[in-house]
C-alpha cells in the first residue's frame, strides 16, 4: 500500500474557503460594496458561512470515531489525529485496537493514505484485527517529525493576535472529506471572560496549526464584529 497522501482532488469545502480568504483582495480593489463581502470582513479577517461548514468534518467528532474494515467489522477506535503544522494535512490516524473488554490492544500509527474513506467512520477496506495488529505499536504522544502536530491538542488552545494578545480559544477545527484542516472555530474572548462570539475564519489567515494559534492584525473588537457561527 502506499505510503503517502493521495493528490488532493477539487472539493467545493475546499473552494469556498479560498472564495473567503480572497475577499480581503476584492476589499482592497473596491469591491467591497455588496452585503456579502460587508456582512463577511471585519478589520481584514474574513469567516466561513455555516452551509460550507457543514460540508465538513468536526476534528472532535473525528476522535473518538469509530474504524471498520469493508466487511463492516468494527477493528477500534480514533484515538488522535496527526497533521502537517504548516498546511493542516492530515498524515496519521492512530487507532487504538481495543482488545477484549478494552484489555490487550494497542495504539498503532496508520497513515491516511490508507483509508478508503475519511468519515464520522473511518474505513480501512482490507483490514483484519489480525492484520491491524501486525502494525508497530506507537504511542501519539511520540510525534516523530517536527512539523507534526496532535489535532486533540488544539482543540481549546489559545489564540492570539501578533502582538501577543489573547483573543479567545479555538472551539473546533473542520476538516475537509479529502483529510485537509480547513477551517478553525474559534470562541472570542468576552468582557470579564462572558458573553463569549463564536466565528469560524479560514485556516489560512492563521500562521499554521500550533499549540499557541496565530490570527495577524486581528483585535477582540475586529473579530467580535463579524457575524457569528451558529452552528453546532
Amino acid at each position: 500500500m502506499p505510503h503517502s497522501l493521495p493528490r488532493l482532488r477539487f472539493h467545493p469545502l475546499l473552494a469556498a474557503v479560498l472564495l473567503a480568504a480572497s475577499a480581503t483582495l476584492a476589499m482592497a480593489e473596491g469591491q467591497a460594496d455588496s452585503p456579502v463581502a460587508r456582512s463577511n470582513i471585519a478589520g481584514g479577517v474574513t469567516i466561513v458561512p455555516d452551509r460550507i461548514i457543514a460540508e465538513g468534518l468536526r476534528a472532535s467528532a473525528l476522535l473518538d470515531a469509530e474504524v471498520y474494515n469493508g466487511r463492516s467489522q468494527q477493528l477500534g477506535r480514533v484515538s488522535e489525529l496527526i497533521a502537517t503544522q504548516r498546511e493542516g494535512r492530515l498524515r496519521l490516524v492512530f487507532v487504538d485496537t481495543g482488545g477484549f473488554l478494552d484489555i490487550g490492544g494497542k495504539e498503532v500509527a496508520v497513515p491516511v493514505a490508507h483509508f478508503a474513506a475519511l468519515a464520522r467512520q473511518f474505513v480501512l477496506r482490507n483490514a483484519t484485527r489480525d492484520s491491524l495488529a501486525q502494525y508497530p505499536e506507537v504511542s501519539s504522544e511520540r510525534v516523530t517529525q517536527q512539523d507534526d502536530v496532535r489535532l486533540s491538542r488544539l482543540l481549546e488552545a489559545g489564540v492570539y493576535n501578533d502582538a501577543g494578545e489573547h483573543l479567545g480559544e479555538v472551539n473546533d477545527l473542520v476538516v475537509s472529506r479529502e483529510g485537509v484542516v480547513t477551517v478553525v472555530i474559534l470562541d472570542v474572548d468576552g468582557f470579564l471572560g462572558l458573553d463569549e462570539h463564536r466565528i469560524a475564519v479560514p485556516l489560512q489567515q492563521f500562521r499554521g496549526l500550533d499549540l499557541r494559534m496565530v490570527l495577524p492584525r486581528a483585535t477582540r473588537d475586529i473579530l467580535r464584529d463579524l457575524p457569528p457561527y451558529r452552528g453546532r
